[in-house]
């Protein structure tokens, strides 16, 4: 009797364990591949730009479009203007979740910073 339920618990997790993938939202990677780099808050890079320096990060939240029409990560308490770097986002993608890894940018050290990304994955 012990032996079949433990049969069935190990068929279940088995089960389970292949079907878990399956259940995830689908993930859409532009750019390069996620290396899995400290995730930093939008709100604390535009607070202290320079407390990041040159260093590659992550930022994650909502793909979203600035009013000038530019591609933005949004989180909870703000939003960065997002350029990708050797690729580009699909249009479909804007208001999905997304995570992005690269560096700030700014050209010749102006307002406004913006998050150049290497990488980034979609998740809808």
């Amino acid at each position: 009797m012990r032996s079949s339920i433990v049969t069935v618990v190990r068929v279940a997790a088995a089960i389970a364990t292949l079907a878990a993938p399956s259940l995830a939202a689908p993930t859409e990677i532009y750019g390069r591949p996620l290396r899995g780099l400290t995730l930093v808050r939008v709100s604390e890079v535009l607070r202290d730009p320079k407390a990041v320096g040159a260093r590659a990060f992550r930022v994650s939240g909502r793909l979203a479009r600035t009013p000038a029409g530019a591609l933005a990560v949004e989180d909870a308490e703000a939003a960065i203007p997002l350029e990708s770097v050797g690729f580009s986002i699909p249009d479909p993608a804007v208001g999905a979740r997304i995570a992005a890894e690269g560096r700030l940018g700014a050209e010749e050290n102006r307002e406004p910073v913006r998050f150049l990304a290497d990488g980034v994955e979609v998740s809808r």
